[in-house]
């Protein structure tokens, strides 16, 4: 009867166990649909990789928990963007600095590098890399989730930004501060929109970013901030001139 008794209380315990393990894990779906498990109670060490996923990071995420970081990030020497401001990497630069490296990164690299990813043993890795095969491939080699988050055409307006913050709110446990985001943007819009431009009158915006920067002849027919203030393209010939 004793050694029944000790074996029905540790099928006990280990039941009890699981049922608090399945409740501090949550199941995502990342911005190119990839599922993944999230265990809430692991110790959190971040690596961003891929171009613009550190900066939706620091809107949320807490640097505490950074553990690497791509070398156009941590390295000024390597950082094609040094003579123009990037306010997430100005105020963190110091810090970012003091990480180890996680990649090379930047706009003109678009592969992972597993191996140094792994040498900064991370729980969590943020990708803004969007070859979904690649993502899989890469969690299978360092046995970690990876989840995807993107921005879209749309700039800062494009519902794949929203979409970001909230997954990250949700995998990073701050869920109130990416909806603070998200308002903060949807109100901006609107404002723009009630001083949208009654001309017939046509706007040109040169030296829009593209791989690195541009000059005055780097532009676009879709720029976000015209399309939401109304403000007619120069590239649009469709519209009559004034």
């Amino acid at each position: 009867m004793k050694l029944k008794t000790i074996f029905l209380t540790m099928i006990l315990l280990t039941s009890c166990q699981g049922e608090a393990t399945s409740k501090n894990t949550i199941e995502v779906v990342d911005l190119l649909g990839r599922k993944n498990q999230i265990d809430l109670t692991e110790e959190r060490r971040v690596v961003c990789i891929g171009a613009g996923a550190l900066r939706l990071y620091s809107y949320i995420g807490d640097n505490k928990d950074l553990v690497g970081a791509e070398d156009i990030d941590r390295d000024e020497n390597a950082n094609p963007f040094s003579n123009i401001s990037r306010p997430y990497y100005d105020v963190n630069k110091e810090f970012y600095s003091t990480l180890k490296s996680c990649g090379k990164g930047g706009p003109k690299n678009q592969l992972s590098e597993a191996e140094k990813i792994l040498s900064c043993n991370p729980t969590l890795v943020i990708s803004e890399y969007e070859d979904k095969n690649a993502s899989d491939e890469l969690e299978k080699k360092i046995s970690c989730p990876v989840i995807n988050i993107r921005y879209g055409s749309k700039s800062v307006f494009d519902e794949n930004i929203f979409a970001s913050f909230r997954l990250l709110g949700k995998v990073l446990q701050k869920e109130q501060r990416a909806e603070e985001l998200i308002d903060f943007i949807l109100n901006a819009k609107s404002e723009l929109e009630g001083k949208a431009l009654e001309s017939n009158k046509r706007c040109y915006v040169g030296c829009l970013g593209n791989y690195g920067t541009q000059d005055i002849y780097s532009t676009s027919l879709s720029f976000p901030l015209f399309e939401v203030n109304k403000v007619k393209n120069a590239l649009d010939i469709g519209i009559p001139l004034e």
